[in-house]
């Protein structure tokens, strides 16, 4: 995003991309860099498959975050950063890790049932 800002700032608009990279962490983080810039940020990225469609079995969607920093205003401006998953696969590898169960909403099963494991 250091790099995007710089070009901005010299031709108006900038988009910079990454090969081969994995995640990143919090989408809104890198989108937020620009906007304390005083320049609109957009950070996004594709994943591997990690979700199964409403009632599917298999998992053939990416989580694939996006996020939109506009700045401005008296508190600063307005941040969006959404994806397309319930949780961060992040929250469910670390549930797993310390032997915890998830919440019910969070995942399915081999089957495309709701698990809480």
């Amino acid at each position: 995003m250091q790099a995007a800002v710089r070009r901005a700032r010299e031709t108006g608009v900038a988009a910079v991309g990454a090969k081969k990279s994995t995640h990143f962490g919090a989408t809104a983080y890198y989108a937020q860099m620009a906007a304390a810039e005083g320049l609109v940020g957009l950070s996004l990225a594709n994943t591997e498959p990690v979700m199964a469609p409403w009632g599917g079995r298999s998992p053939l969607l990416g989580s694939n975050p996006l996020a939109i920093a506009v700045p401005g205003g008296i508190e600063g401006g307005i941040v969006l950063d959404m994806v397309t998953t319930n949780v961060a696969w992040g929250k469910i590898y670390l549930a797993a890790r310390a032997g915890q169960k998830i919440p019910l909403d969070w995942a399915t099963d081999q089957e495309g049932q709701p698990t809480d494991d």
